[in-house]
């Protein structure tokens, strides 16, 4: 942009999840004041194309509105916490315990932001930028029914337009926090990672378990409630005195026992699989139909569907892929057929 030594980039915002890229509105809010005069110039450039300078000066007129900075700077203080939490929720290795946990954090940061310095310090910042700020006195206070209240006291001022809607937006923040991670399914799966974690963590402690609270039975038809105790309390001495925070640590360690002594953690092991096999969230399949969208192209599309699936889970599993020995995988290649054989020689 013009008028400014630093030049900075105006990032767009994701089309599928605008609120996980706060990177973007930060840039706009820190650069405001230089971007209305970039619109301005643009705006006046007659060798701008016509439909495009209309555009142009639509955006120079929103952004000299206060509103408009007020809403990218509630944005920014609302949805920075929240890409935050959404980048650790959409990793490979999440677990409920840990999405709960993420959310308790994230809920109180919200509701924080309901202090009035919070919006104060959004309102100064308008100010700062010269931009016209509403008057509240051209809008007329609603007022509570009269029969709704039941003193004659008279009614306190309320508050403005602005900080209304910022709580506003706070509240419902809240409630859908609240709404998709307090639910029954959510603290079954935490209660389940929370048995193995205490069992592996403990050692030769005898825990009190409630079956009927993981409620296993309608998963795995062949749990004992007794033997599974019993599993669950040698856990601990098995394994070792590593302390452990996840299933994932827990199952890579049982899987390096002696296959006798594993054998006899056979119901621990299916409450593993349950727990590793249940997504908290739908990530890992978005990023599979991003991976499809990029091996899919033009150049590639007669492959056949075995083709396809199997240059996906390459690209997917490439972490799998970088430990496989190349050398190793190029003989089976080459000693399948006698024609490969001619054309390669012998490695």
């Amino acid at each position: 942009m013009c008028g400014c030594d630093d030049v900075v980039n105006i990032l767009a915002i994701c089309p599928t999840r605008w609120c996980v890229r706060t990177i973007a509105i930060k840039r706009v809010c820190s650069s405001y004041t230089e971007l209305q005069k970039t619109l301005k110039i643009l705006k006046d450039d007659k060798s701008v194309r016509g439909d495009a300078r209309a555009k142009i000066g639509g955006l120079y007129k929103q952004s000299l509105k206060g509103r408009t900075l007020f809403g990218l700077l509630c944005c920014e203080a609302l949805f920075e916490p929240c890409e935050a939490v959404a980048k650790n929720l959409q990793s490979n290795n999440a677990s409920a315990r840990g999405a709960l946990e993420c959310t308790h954090l994230l809920r109180e940061r919200i509701v924080a932001l309901r202090d009035d310095s919070v919006v104060q310090g959004i309102e100064s910042t308008v100010s700062a930028a010269v931009l016209k700020m509403p008057d509240a006195r051209q809008h007329r206070a609603s007022k509570t029914p009269a029969r709704y209240r039941h003193t004659t006291e008279p009614e306190a001022h309320t508050m403005s337009t602005w900080r209304r809607e910022f709580s506003k937006a706070v509240d419902l923040l809240t409630a859908e926090l609240k709404r998709r991670f307090n639910q029954d399914g959510m603290k079954i799966a935490a209660l389940r990672e929370n048995v193995l974690i205490e069992a592996a963590n403990s050692r030769g402690q005898q825990q009190t378990l409630e079956l009927e609270s993981l409620h296993l039975p309608q998963l795995i038809s062949d749990v004992d409630r007794y033997r599974l105790d019993l599993q669950l309390e040698m856990l601990g001495d098995a394994i070792g005195d590593s302390p452990y925070h996840t299933v994932q640590d827990i199952a890579t360690r049982v899987a390096k026992l002696h296959p006798q002594a594993r054998g006899i953690f056979q119901d621990v092991e299916k409450l593993i699989q349950l727990c590793l096999c249940m997504p908290i969230s739908v990530a890992s399949s978005e990023r599979s139909f991003s991976t499809l969208r990029r091996l899919k192209t033009w150049l590639r599309s007669n492959m056949t569907q075995k083709r396809l699936t199997h240059l996906t889970l390459m690209h997917v599993h490439s972490n799998i892929l970088d430990n496989v020995d190349v050398s190793a995988l190029m003989r089976v290649f080459i000693s399948a057929t006698p024609e490969r054989k001619a054309a390669f020689g012998v490695l």
